[in-house]
């Protein structure tokens, strides 16, 4: 038999009559009233090394729901700083044909032609296509199969699995994409390798063109680039824009460090004689401290506008930047994604992000780790569809919603 329990206020009456009588057993904490009343509360222990931010944050949102206090989201300025949802479908919801395929974890998303949003996913090879009215079994979505000829292939990692994708961008004059390989082993440290993809004129598959490592080293295994942009300057200089996972570019506590994000800016070059390329890089762009993630898991430009994502605190940070320059010209400012009722994160796992238009966002999440809350499951392999709040466009004079420091 379940034991009896007792309202919170009953609790609280009990509590202050056993400390009047000044029993031994008069509750300690507030762990102790909330048992009274037969809540179980969260219990309180010792924190590990690392704890995804979603455990904590919801953590702490349902102890203040326990407690009766207020949650950050009901403040204005959380409210004026947080995405409206307008459409969510799982990958494999949208896919005309799965062709067997049901694990998709997101790791990147750029826009093609035709309105067709290209999804890089770090378990496989092939690329999802998807249309973007995001249409249930739709004819216009499908799976972009790898064609390359075995025997032409002389790039690493290639496989029907684990691919290693966590980026992707567009190449509009040649209609190729760039996908990125976050790391690639090169004795005892890692450089990103970026490999260029051609469509077939069907759409139905791609043939990797070049594989060229970029000359960036990395100390830490799987903190390398989440993110990457293409541009062209005015000479036609082919450049990649590369934006590191952790602050400083680094793994571990000094990784998590909250506001040092990195974008490393690169240029192409080719000995066609030789059969070499690369990437070179020629800066690291210190991205504003107003971005003040623990991670950073891509970003996307339209115009001078650059959107940049944080998987771990669930937000999408915008400003200005220059591109000829390589520098950012504004401060931007941060927004969140739409949590639940109870102001838990629930968009635990956004690793891709494209603009649609100058209000709207195309979002990818990856699938939930085992070790984050089970409400984040629900939106996982995902594509969403959400639009800013109003005044967004004054970038840096954005509302400054207060941070999930709950």
């Amino acid at each position: 038999m379940r034991g009896a329990q007792i309202s919170l206020a009953a609790a609280l009456a009990l509590y202050v009559a056993i400390a009047t009588a000044g029993a031994e057993s008069c509750p300690k904490s507030t762990h102790d009233i909330l048992r009274l009343a037969g809540h179980t509360p969260i219990p309180a222990h010792e924190e590990p090394d690392f704890v995804p931010q979603a455990a904590k944050t919801n953590q702490a949102a349902r102890r203040a729901m326990q407690l009766g206090k207020k949650s950050v989201c009901e403040g204005e300025d959380w409210r004026k700083g947080s995405l409206k949802l307008v459409r969510e479908i799982p990958i494999a919801g949208v896919l005309g044909a799965l062709e067997e395929e049901t694990k998709f974890e997101a790791s990147g998303i750029a826009k093609g032609l035709n309105n067709q949003y290209y999804v890089a996913c770090d378990n496989m090879r092939t690329l999802p296509s998807l249309n973007e009215r995001l249409q249930f079994k739709s004819n216009l979505s499908r799976l972009v199969r790898d064609e390359t000829p075995q025997s032409s292939w002389s790039g690493p990692l290639r496989g029907p699995e684990d691919s290693q994708f966590e980026g992707i961008t567009y190449v509009p004059k040649l209609n190729h994409f760039l996908v990125v390989q976050e790391l690639v082993e090169h004795g005892d440290h890692y450089h990103p390798v970026v490999q260029e993809l051609a469509l077939a004129e069907d759409g139905e598959s791609y043939t990797v063109m070049q594989n060229c490592t970029v000359d960036f080293e990395i100390g830490y295994a799987n903190k390398g680039f989440e993110g990457i942009q293409y541009h062209e300057d005015k000479d036609g200089g082919r450049w990649l824009l590369g934006l590191c996972e952790g602050n400083f570019c680094a793994g571990g506590k000094h990784g998590r460090k909250k506001g040092n994000g990195r974008i490393v800016a690169s240029k192409f070059y080719q000995n066609e004689d030789l059969g070499v390329c690369g990437w070179e890089p020629k800066k690291v762009i210190e991205i504003p401290k107003q971005a003040y993630f623990a991670d950073y898991s891509d970003m996307a430009f339209r115009g001078e506008r650059l959107a940049i994502t944080s998987q771990e605190d669930s937000e999408v940070w915008i400003g200005d930047f220059d591109k000829d320059k390589l520098e950012f010209t504004s401060k931007g400012a941060h927004y969140h994604f739409p949590r639940s009722d109870y102001c838990e994160q629930i968009y635990c796992n956004v690793e891709g992000v494209e603009w649609i238009d100058d209000d709207r966002l195309m979002l990818a999440s990856d699938r939930a780790k085992a070790d984050q809350p089970y409400i984040c499951t629900a939106r996982d392999q995902s594509v969403h569809i959400m639009v800013l709040p109003h005044g967004h466009r004054k970038v840096g004079h954005a509302p400054a919603a207060a941070k999930a420091e709950l």
